[in-house]
């Protein structure tokens, strides 16, 4: 939903005119992409905000950057390689349409510019997976999370860490009233479309958390049931 309300202001601005959806008739292949077998599959994608460029990224750590329009590779931002690290998730900065974000199962997340294919920046959490990655709605922050059960929040302006969410551990000190941080793998992050300091995270743990990044201790909620094994959280 924080997606499509950005998308919306975009059009406006673009003065793109904007007609209500309706019944499709029918559904059809418009453009069928192939890729090698050496890329490894493809472990995530994602269209910039006015739908111009898709991104992609690729088991054997490549990420390719194609034309909304014709399907057509416009970009390779990063080869893939044998033993390469996969590209678990993509993210397009909500204000800056030519700047990407992507993880990895190493723990890295590179910056690009895809209109030059510059690295503009590196980030490294060392010993993690990170699975997910989301911008809140003005694009200040953005959070991510994986294997090591931290929910970690950068601001972009540097992409400098500024606050980190541990998760459970045997340190963890646990009270009647305790609400605890992940237990298991953190698979989706979704920021709320209207509250750039709110946003919810989901995995392995059977809980949707409710996080708020202005309290030191982060986790306002839970809520029991759901087991999350993707990207597969959404708000509105």
């Amino acid at each position: 939903m924080a997606r499509r309300v950005l998308e919306s202001e975009m059009m406006v601005n673009l003065g793109i005119p904007q007609e209500p959806l309706q019944g499709a008739k029918k559904v059809s292949v418009l453009k069928e992409i192939k890729m090698h077998k050496s890329f490894g599959g493809t472990f995530s994608m994602q269209f910039n905000f006015d739908g111009s460029q898709l991104a992609m990224g690729f088991g054997a750590g490549g990420i390719q950057v194609f034309s909304g329009a014709t399907g057509e590779m416009s970009r390779e931002l990063r080869a893939c390689r044998q033993g390469g690290s996969s590209i678990m998730c993509l993210k397009w900065h909500p204000k800056e349409p030519h700047i990407l974000y992507a993880a990895d199962t190493e723990g890295y997340i590179y910056v690009y510019n895809t209109d030059t294919g510059e690295l503009m920046s590196t980030i490294a959490e060392a010993g993690n997976e990170i699975n997910t990655m989301d911008f809140c709605v003005d694009g200040y922050n953005f959070a991510t999370g994986g294997r090591d059960l931290n929910i970690r929040v950068y601001e972009t302006k540097n992409n400098s860490l500024v606050k980190t969410f541990e998760g459970f551990s045997e340190k963890t000190v646990v009270t009647e009233k305790s609400k605890v941080g992940n237990t298991m793998r953190v698979f989706s992050i979704k920021f709320h479309p209207n509250n750039q300091y709110v946003f919810i995270s989901g995995g392995w743990d059977n809980h949707i958390k409710i996080w708020d990044i202005r309290d030191n201790h982060g986790i306002k909620r839970n809520i029991w049931g759901p087991h999350l094994c993707g990207d597969a959280l959404d708000m509105k």
